[in-house]
């Protein structure tokens, strides 16, 4: 395979040219669709008319297929001058019909992560981000160059690019979004062009297929091609170098203060939507909110929609993860794996009031703050937001600094895919300074009023706004103490109805030899763990 190189001929305001690397389409190895789909699933083709039919949009129908191969024969198979063609970048759990069955909800993996960029003009006749696909490339390229990130596959998808980093292992699309959101987010901050829909993070996703013909503009129909090839990644691999890109940003700027406490007369306004800079207490919040205390009382025992509502919420506060579990374990559809898991994956704002009174509008309704604050985060604020920067609140998300065998050290909060749960890593104080202090947070200002700059490291662990706890300590049954970072998070496993016969068997005629006695007390002390886990079993 021999490097040409690239071509760019420019007319008028797009550009075509010839991709660096000669594509062999018709192999196995470097078929593309091969590359960025998952191996397994429900596959959809989705055929979208040209022509609007009865004065209505043309609507896309779909076709499902059960295996990979036959849905990339239809794909190749496809001609047709009165439709254009897409695929969905995710396999489905089931198929769908020729109407529906292609959302989020259905998503089951993903292979590739993508970016849909537009460059030239839209059939409205109003430019794009891009003037022209030289222009949407350069940006491209910028971005990988500043963050690290791959130089994906490059699409000429007609008028635009796609840029597709395929990976070598289908991914779960609950997973693959936490990662996909980060991606957006990164975009966002370094160059949004290349997600001017916003659409990096949509697993239910479809674009054009290579050699399918763009049909936008039908007078000028334009070919699909590959332009650029790459090598798959492995999905950790892009997961790490989005984090380190992520924590390279520079810190945003502290907002000044905008909460007031409200006068006797209720007459004064609370205008804040809370954020990473503001240190908040869920204890707080449940005094002054009626649908909070309501949450924390019934231990989760809420519908569905306000339990996951105030979980939104719990994760932003000080006391989250520990609370989360103690105030929700309650939900008839409660699990400590799942709980958790949603966890890892917000990166919504905290929950609106405007979100809690269409839930709960009696609750809601004699509210005094009503129409004052725009989230309840803001009552349970500790300190005022302008005290607490944003590299502080960033640092607190799943950092602090706790006792450990009498040592001081720093704990982060990881949440493990393959266990399925969150452990706890330690660092040293000089640990942190080593992986932080090459970016620099603003603490202040001169006389002169230039900004005062520090180590990002010495910044946080010096603030006295860090998350900090001065026990960690395993608490089945709970913990009111502030200052106690609680590990037990319930147990590892929901309780199944069923036969264990077996276990009990080998139990007995195994560990026990068959004796009553100790099979007796093996069962008993068994038992007590789970009956009483707070309580020292005094035997190993």
């Amino acid at each position: 395979m021999k490097a040409k190189t690239s071509k760019v001929t420019v007319a008028s305001k797009s550009c075509v040219y010839a991709p660096e690397t000669q594509q062999d389409t018709g192999s196995y190895e470097n078929n593309l669709l091969y590359k960025i789909l998952p191996k397994n699933g429900n596959f959809c083709v989705a055929e979208l008319p040209l022509v609007e039919t009865q004065g209505k949009k043309p609507l896309m129908t779909y076709k499902w297929f059960d295996r990979r191969k036959d849905f990339i024969r239809c794909v190749k198979a496809f001609k047709s001058k009165s439709k254009q063609i897409f695929i969905a970048m995710a396999s489905f759990k089931e198929p769908g019909t020729a109407k529906s069955g292609r959302r989020k909800v259905d998503a089951d993996s993903l292979r590739v992560f993508f970016m849909d960029i537009d460059c030239g003009f839209g059939t409205d006749g109003k430019p794009k981000t891009y003037a022209n696909q030289v222009d949407g490339e350069n940006a491209l390229r910028s971005f990988c160059k500043i963050t690290g990130y791959p130089i994906p596959v490059i699409v000429n998808s007609g008028n635009g690019l796609y840029a597709l980093l395929p990976l070598t292992t289908s991914v779960k699309a609950e997973k693959w979004e936490v990662v996909a959101i980060k991606l957006k987010k990164l975009v966002a901050a370094i160059e949004p062009g290349l997600d001017q829909d916003g659409l990096i993070a949509d697993y239910a996703r479809v674009l054009r297929p290579l050699e399918s013909t763009n049909r936008k503009f039908p007078d000028a129909p334009k070919r699909v091609t590959l332009l650029r090839d790459c090598k798959p990644y492995k999905f950790e691999e892009i997961e790490a170098i989005i984090d380190m890109a992520l924590a390279a940003l520079p810190a945003k700027p502290a907002k000044p203060a905008q909460l007031m406490e409200p006068s006797p007369d209720k007459s004064s306004t609370l205008i804040t939507t809370g954020g990473q800079g503001s240190s908040s207490s869920a204890v707080l919040i449940a005094e002054k909110c009626a649908v909070f205390a309501h949450f924390r009382d019934t231990k989760g025992k809420v519908s569905e929609s306000v339990w996951h509502a105030c979980i939104v919420l719990l994760v932003h506060c000080t006391e989250s993860p520990n609370l989360i579990h103690e105030w929700s374990c309650g939900h008839s559809k409660y699990s400590r794996a799942e709980t958790d898991a949603k966890i890892a994956q917000c990166s919504t704002p905290p929950t609106t009031c405007e979100h809690f009174s269409g839930l709960c509008p009696q609750l809601c309704g004699s509210c005094e703050y009503k129409g004052k604050i725009i989230t309840p985060f803001v009552l349970g604020y500790t300190k005022p937001a302008d005290v607490i920067p944003d590299y502080v609140g960033a640092m607190n998300k799943d950092r602090f600094v706790g006792c450990i065998g009498g040592k001081t050290v720093v704990c982060r909060e990881v949440f493990d895919d393959a266990l399925y749960r969150f452990f706890l890593e330690t660092s040293s104080f000089q640990d942190i300074r080593n992986l932080f202090n090459n970016q620099k947070v603003i603490v202040g200002t001169n006389k002169d009023k230039s900004p005062i700059t520090m180590p990002l490291g010495n910044a946080w662990l010096d603030h006295e706004a860090r998350r900090q706890y001065m026990d960690i300590k395993m608490l089945p049954e709970g913990c009111s103490d502030e200052k106690v970072y609680n590990l037990f998070r319930g147990f590892a496993v929901e309780p199944v109805k069923g036969s264990w016969t077996l276990m009990r068997k080998h139990i007995k005629h195994v560990i026990c030899s068959g004796d009553k006695t100790l099979y007796s007390y093996v069962i008993r002390w068994l038992a007590r763990m789970i009956q009483y886990p707070w309580m020292p079993g005094e035997v190993a």
